[in-house]
C-alpha cells in the first residue's frame, strides 16, 4: 500500500493480494485519519459481501472467490464510541459475464489494483449502536 496527501484529500493504492479493509484500518492508524469519505475502482481475486436483512437484524453473506472488476466502491471511515476505526464500505462488481453484483464489503483481496480516493473531514464521526435497526450507525447529533 503506497499513499499521497494533497492537504485535503488521500490517493491510496493498493497492490495485487492485499486485503483492503486490513489496509484502510493500517492507513487510520498510521494517517490520524479521524473521519471521510472513500470511493475506489480496481480489481478483485477474493471477494465476500454482505446483505443486511433489517427484519433479522444480521448480514446474509455470499463469497466470490473468482476475479472481478471493482466498479464502484464507497464509504465512510468512522471511529466506534470505544474510540476503535471504523470502515462502512459498499461497492459494484462485475465478472467476465458482465452482470453486476453488490453489497456490504466484509473483505476483499485486490487483485492487479485498487485505487482509493479518501476525502478526509475535520469533523470526527462517531458510529454507535441503534437498538432499532441493531446497526452502528452514525450519529450526528
Amino acid at each position: 500500500m503506497n499513499y499521497r496527501f494533497d492537504g485535503y484529500n488521500y490517493i491510496i493504492v493498493l497492490k495485487k493480494g492485499e486485503e483492503l479493509v486490513e489496509k484502510l484500518l493500517h492507513f487510520i492508524e498510521q494517517s490520524g485519519v479521524k473521519s471521510g469519505w472513500v470511493e475506489g475502482i480496481g480489481g478483485a481475486m477474493e471477494l465476500e459481501i454482505g446483505f443486511y436483512d433489517l427484519d433479522k437484524k444480521n448480514y446474509k453473506w455470499q463469497t466470490y472467490p473468482s476475479i472481478c472488476e471493482i466498479d464502484s466502491l464507497k464509504g465512510s471511515i468512522a471511529h466506534d464510541d470505544k474510540g476503535e476505526p471504523v470502515v462502512h464500505l459498499h461497492g459494484v462488481f462485475s465478472g467476465d459475464d458482465f452482470e453486476p453484483i453488490g453489497g456490504h464489503v466484509k473483505r476483499l483481496v485486490v487483485g492487479g489494483t485498487c485505487e482509493l480516493f479518501i476525502h478526509a473531514f475535520q469533523l470526527p464521526l462517531v458510529r454507535q449502536f441503534d437498538g432499532d435497526t441493531g446497526l452502528k450507525t452514525l450519529q450526528l447529533d
